[in-house]
């Protein structure tokens, strides 16, 4: 039996869309397709279910995004910084959907001609001023004082329209009344599927050797904490096996207890150093790979990311630096007695200002990469200082 292909259709609850939703929704229903709308059929809505997190849902079980913006902007999230129409657009981007973005052939020509000139230069006035990149309240106030932007239109809406377009999206302009031509998108899209087809194999075993190291990761997970390490043998072979495991990739951002999005990426580790506290110097034991730091480090060096890690033991978090002339991130584990420094080039557009903006997200990045490998680092980290 076929499956249809599921639409979800997400644009603020405005009067004047509400007949041209009713519409697309009809004409997809007709063409085949299985249309999703808020209004139509997304229920039962339950007390004891978010309404936010069940559109969410929707539209990570859709295949594809269909996105209608004009001139409102709808519910502003202030936890999530986003609207909640926005936030189903990030769930679709992040969830790889095919997004098809439509917007008010107006709005849109207003964008171009003005509204986006206005947030690039705010923007870089902004970073250069604070340091660090503007929120969506900053440009809202921004593009709300030019008297040359319709006023009628949401200042939110710029700024949603500007992260379609940085994002690569194509955003189709919308005559008010005119129904886009379904058949000629669905066609294309039925053209691009078929060259996916031949790699349905190759998908199928990904995801069975997925499912088998998730049960693997579980049960490891269980064992280490009934282990007591004694000692290193071979500390150089110790930290190369750390830098071959170790995991790197794009770190996310969150938005509220809804979306997260990659904002930047580590590249593969290249080196890894361990230090260890003795006589009030932080002195080398091994290293691998590329590292070039200090045979040793008093302990009271605010200058040595070593030190200062050391400093902060006992506290039970990680600590990460980053050197901008290097573009190199520095990940820390302050066990005991013991330090361990995981290095990580930078890949992209990293800067000390973006560095500061998501640290925290840099470093629960890591950890989530790696629960195991941290887990047990500091495990024998902390059976080595105690043998």
């Amino acid at each position: 039996m076929a499956i249809k292909t599921k639409m979800f259709l997400s644009s603020v609850a405005q009067d004047d869309f509400s007949r041209m939703r009713r519409h697309v929704f009809a004409e997809l229903e007709a063409l085949g397709h299985e249309p999703v709308m808020f209004e139509a059929n997304m229920g039962p809505w339950t007390h004891d279910r978010d309404p936010i997190r069940q559109c969410l849902d929707a539209v990570r079980s859709s295949d594809i995004f269909l996105l209608f913006l004009k001139d409102k902007a709808g519910t502003y999230r202030q936890d999530a910084k986003r609207t909640i129409t926005h936030l189903e657009f990030l769930q679709a981007f992040t969830s790889q959907k095919t997004i098809l973005a439509f917007v008010d052939e107006s709005v849109l020509s207003h964008y171009f001609k003005r509204a986006k000139r206005l947030i690039a230069e705010f923007t870089a006035t902004y970073l250069a001023d604070y340091r660090g990149l503007p929120g969506p309240e900053q440009l809202m106030e921004e593009l709300s004082r030019d008297k040359e932007l319709p006023g009628h239109v949401d200042p939110y809406v710029w700024f949603f329209l500007d992260d379609l377009v940085q994002r690569g999206i194509y955003c189709e302009p919308l005559s008010s009344g005119v129904s886009p031509d379904w058949k000629s998108y669905f066609s294309d899209l039925l053209r691009r599927g078929t060259l996916l087809l031949p790699l349905a194999r190759d998908m199928d075993q990904n995801a069975r050797l997925a499912r088998q190291y998730a049960d693997l990761t579980e049960l490891a997970s269980s064992l280490v904490n009934t282990l007591h390490i004694g000692g290193f043998r071979q500390i150089d072979r110790f930290l190369s096996v750390v830098r071959a495991n170790i995991k790197s990739g794009f770190i996310s951002k969150r938005y509220g207890e809804y979306i997260e999005e990659d904002v930047g990426e580590l590249l593969e580790c290249t080196a890894v150093t361990l230090y260890r506290q003795q006589d009030g110097n932080m002195l080398l034991q091994g290293k691998t790979g590329a590292a070039d730091g200090e045979p040793f480090y008093p302990v009271e060096d605010q200058q040595s990311f070593v030190s200062r890690s050391y400093q902060s033991r006992g506290s039970g978090d990680y600590l990460i630096f980053y050197k901008e002339d290097k573009k190199i991130f520095y990940f820390c584990i302050p066990v005991k007695e013991y330090v361990m420094t995981l290095h990580f080039p930078a890949g992209g557009t990293w800067t000390a200002q973006t560095f500061m903006l998501f640290y925290e997200d840099i470093i629960h990045g890591i950890i989530d990469k790696n629960p195991l490998l941290l887990e047990l680092i500091e495990l024998i980290l902390g059976g080595v200082a105690d043998a």
